[in-house]
């Protein structure tokens, strides 16, 4: 009968879902079904209650729960017993206990039950729904506009709790109206007023178990009037999906501000046509600007800031313990980060590697002995105890690491041979040791709280020991800037989960970039969850390019190490496949990167996959300082471009639509009203992207679920290269 509750999992509930009575030992209801059963226990029975691991732990008559780890008497021979006694969502286990059936996304529960971690439980009543969830949704209407709402229930383990009655409403249905569709489903409607309210979800009172409940979800909406003329362009919070005041929107020589009562977040142009070309200035956010938009209202998510000179990272602590013992002449590698939250545009194998810092390395090689390899990374020999540095951003919670052991002088030789190829230092140690990750173990922690910290100049005088060494970049200088990294906050994380999964990859030519072949193929399987980038596992493999010239050139078949989603991780699993110059990687030259990239989504990998043509190169970007003015050659068939600039602490993404063929794309810059990024040191990444069949960028400028910040989530490839502003500027 309570068979749920001794799972350890949930609170004492019977097969039909209603609370056991205050005071009631569910050991009461876990019998044999005898109701005659002796009531005095002997001496063995009564230590038939104590842990166990396996069933030879307990007395006669007993056996160990695998949930619980304690002896039970033993209850049936088939699950007929225990369908009786618990219901269809137990089975008897070959020690003749009943337990709880096994659940997953591809093992559905029986009628009236549900998965809740792992396992088939009984439907609860409204007193065992824990939390109330709408799904996120963009919070604006236009004239005339509906929009669907999504409810969910959830219990105190937040699974999800299907069939539940929720009931929406609206504080102010003349402003949006809601009409309730059933299953947690409602269509809220623009209403005659323009302006803001509150829309609510709750538990259905008509429910007789729910009657008491204060358990409800809301959130607010905005509704604005019909447009009449012109370009309205609507400024959110990409976070919060509120409306921003106080942004400076310019178009040509017009110049909005966007206010914060009444129409909050719009500014108009009464007299502008399509396209046009949009520039949003906020000092809080970073810049964006669209041109070449063809809809008369365009919806710009702004993305908060980091702040000029500001880092927030962790002293990560790396247990190795749960790995197989390593061997007398290995060396321990590590490797660690936060998930990443910004646009699959800005992630590159160079970016989920932390800020240099001068390390030593713990073996007699073909290098220096003293590296300035990334802060996020560990070679040292084993049972050395140091910290990982790890960065990120504050809204990243989840922190991740590989590691596993490696041979000395296996990884001498590999290394031994790529800086005879010309490869750098840092780049080649670090994908050498990469190349033994077949035997890594992955972990994550999902309970990292980040905050934005100063950085400090890299004198040596504001960190302690062992950061209180000068020029802790190994950049010859003590004048710039380090993270201070006696604020990183102290995080545990456990390497737990092998790299037990094997994906074949197969791949054709590399594309060129800038008239040269690129030889190195870096492959990457993560996780998205809730907006963050979890990375599973990784491999990298060096692609041969033809000698001469083939008709159909061959292709290479390479293996990926990869962890499945485990633990929180959704069951939708992400490939990145990048396509870069090797021997150029983490190199610090002019060119600082090249990738070309092909995004596959699947919920569950197969065995294999075989990538297609990588999307080639923006030709080429040409910047003039004084006219600021952009020009850039566009890539055939990418559904947009975009232009970042980087430099006086901002960041300012120019977006373009596409253009037909290879025709040329241009912008002339308006000067921001704050930090203004642009300058002749200014950092210049150009990326070119194609989208999904059937989806456009205008889809991204409108009102609709998918604003712009959601763009990468319909990417299948992109290129993307990065220049000095110095090496370009005219």
């Amino acid at each position: 009968m309570a068979l749920w509750c001794l799972v350890g999992l949930w609170g004492c509930v019977d097969e039909a879902g209603n609370d056991l009575a205050d005071g009631d030992d569910p050991s009461e209801y876990l019998t044999d079904g005898d109701e005659d059963q002796d009531e005095s226990l002997s001496e063995s029975e009564t230590e038939a209650k104590n842990d166990c691991s396996l069933d030879s732990d307990c007395p006669e008559s007993y056996a160990c729960d695998p949930n619980l780890l304690q002896c039970r008497a033993l209850e049936c021979n088939d699950d007929s017993g225990c369908f009786s006694l618990y219901g269809k969502a137990s089975f008897c286990s070959a020690s003749h206990l009943c337990l709880p059936k096994s659940c997953d996304a591809q093992t559905p529960c029986p009628t009236d039950y549900y998965c809740s971690v792992g396992f088939c439980a009984p439907i609860p009543s409204c007193s065992q729904i824990a939390d109330l969830n709408v799904d996120e949704v963009l919070p604006i209407l236009l004239a005339d506009r509906s929009l669907e709402l999504q409810a969910h229930a959830y219990d105190s383990h937040a699974s999800e709790i299907p069939g539940v009655q929720i009931q929406w409403s609206s504080l102010n249905p003349e402003i949006v109206s809601v009409e309730n569709l059933g299953q947690g489903r409602a269509l809220a409607k623009s209403g005659e007023k323009s302006g803001t309210t509150t829309l609510m979800a709750r538990l259905d009172f008509e429910d007789e178990s729910c009657q008491g409940s204060e358990l409800s979800s809301t959130f607010t909406i905005q509704n604005f009037p019909r447009l009449k003329n012109g370009v309205r362009v609507i400024v959110l919070d990409a976070q919060t999906g509120k409306t921003v005041g106080g942004a400076t929107v310019i178009s040509g020589d017009q110049v909005q501000t966007t206010p914060n009562e009444g129409e909050r977040g719009a500014a108009m142009f009464s007299e502008l046509r399509a396209p046009s070309a949009v520039h949003v200035f906020h000092p809080d956010y970073d810049y964006i600007s669209v041109i070449g938009a063809q809809s008369s209202d365009i919806v710009i998510p702004l993305k908060k800031t980091n702040g000029i000179n500001s880092t927030a990272g962790a002293k990560l602590s790396l247990d190795f313990s749960s790995l197989p013992a390593a061997s007398s002449d290995s060396l321990m590698f590590g490797w660690a980060g936060m998930a990443f939250t910004g646009s699959l545009l800005d992630l590159n194998p160079s970016t989920v590697f932390s800020r240099p810092l001068m390390t030593e390395t713990p073996f007699l090689g073909p290098i220096h002995d003293i590296l300035p390899l990334p802060s996020n990374v560990v070679l040292e020999e084993v049972d050395t105890s140091k910290n990982l540095l790890i960065e990120g951003s504050e809204q990243a919670s989840t922190a991740w690491a590989f590691g596993g052991y490696m041979a000395s002088q296996d990884l001498v030789e590999l290394l031994t041979l790529r800086l005879m190829e010309g490869w750098t230092d840092v780049g080649a140690l670090l994908l050498s040791s990469m190349s033994f990750v077949d035997s890594f173990y992955h972990g994550i922690n999902t309970e990292v709280s980040l905050q934005l910290q100063p950085m400090v100049p890299d004198d040596g005088k504001f960190n302690e020991s062992p950061f209180d060494q000068p020029d802790l970049n190994g950049d010859g200088s003590q004048e710039d800037l380090v993270p201070d990294y006696d604020s990183f906050v102290p995080v545990q994380l456990t390497l737990a989960k092998p790299l037990e999964r094997q994906l074949q990859i197969e791949v054709g030519e590399l594309p060129k970039y800038q008239g040269r072949q690129l030889d190195g193929l870096l492959t990457m399987v993560g996780a998205l969850k809730d907006g963050e980038f979890v990375p599973l596992g990784l491999a990298e493999n060096v692609v041969e390019a033809p000698v001469v010239p083939i008709d159909e050139p061959t292709r290479q078949l390479f293996t990926l190490n990869y962890a499945p989603c485990y633990s929180s991780l959704p069951q939708q699993s992400l490939l990145l496949s990048f396509a870069m110059p090797f021997d150029q990687f983490l190199s610090g030259g002019t060119v600082t990167s090249a990738y070309s990239v092909i995004i596959t989504r699947r919920a569950e990998l197969p065995e294999q996959v075989a990538l297609g043509e990588f999307l080639p190169f923006i030709p080429t970007v040409v910047a003039e300082t004084e006219s600021r003015k952009i020009t850039f050659n566009a890539v055939e068939g990418a559904g947009f471009h975009r232009i970042l600039l980087g430099g006086q602490g901002r960041r300012w993404e120019l977006y373009f639509g596409p253009q037909q063929g290879y025709g040329t794309l241009e912008a002339v810059l308006p000067k921001p009203p704050w930090d203004d990024p642009w300058g002749p040191t200014t950092a210049i990444t150009a990326a070119a992207a194609e989208l999904s069949e059937g989806v456009t960028f205008e889809d991204f400028l409108q009102i609709s679920p998918e604003p712009l910040h959601h763009v990468d989530e319909k990417i299948l490839r992109f290129s993307t290269f990065s220049y000095d502003r110095a090496s370009m500027a005219r």
